[in-house]
């Protein structure tokens, strides 16, 4: 919540942060690409959505990212894990950029909303699947019974 609160200019330098494990009540690609910006050797990204047990809408305040690909995107990020995606538009985008971009990405972890009926669930899928990787070994595993 204080990370998510601080300004751009605010938010840490992580230099030496391997793993990063982040609940997040308000999703926004904003905030998480300016983080991702401050943790060039990030091997491991997981978000966990947790805005809709959350009573409190918290809304992300700090300026837009620089234009750059973060370096850790580019030459460290490995696994990304996403819990409790509901696939909106802004968590879509989010994903799409980190598949694309995620030149050493060797897996992709999406879990869906566990309220999603199957339909929609496999529509999810689909859609993840047609996503451009830059990574030639970039697997997605998407697993609806965890989370």
């Amino acid at each position: 919540m204080c990370l998510f609160e601080a300004t751009a200019l605010e938010l840490p330098k992580f230099c030496c942060l391997l793993n990063l494990e982040l609940d997040v009540i308000s999703f926004n690609s904003n905030f998480l690409m300016n983080l991702l910006h401050n943790c060039d050797v990030l091997q491991v990204f997981a978000i966990h959505n947790r805005k809709h047990r959350h009573m409190n809408w918290v809304e992300y305040t700090g300026p837009a990212p620089p234009t750059g690909v973060p370096i850790c995107v580019t030459s460290h990020l490995k696994i990304f894990k996403f819990g409790e995606y509901e696939d909106g538009a802004d968590e879509h985008a989010f994903t799409a950029y980190l598949l694309k971009r995620g030149l050493v990405l060797e897996t992709a972890e999406i879990h869906p909303l566990s309220d999603f009926d199957i339909w929609r669930k496999h529509d999810i899928l689909k859609r993840l699947s047609a996503m451009p990787r830059g990574s030639n070994i970039c697997q997605i595993k998407f697993d609806s019974l965890r989370y």
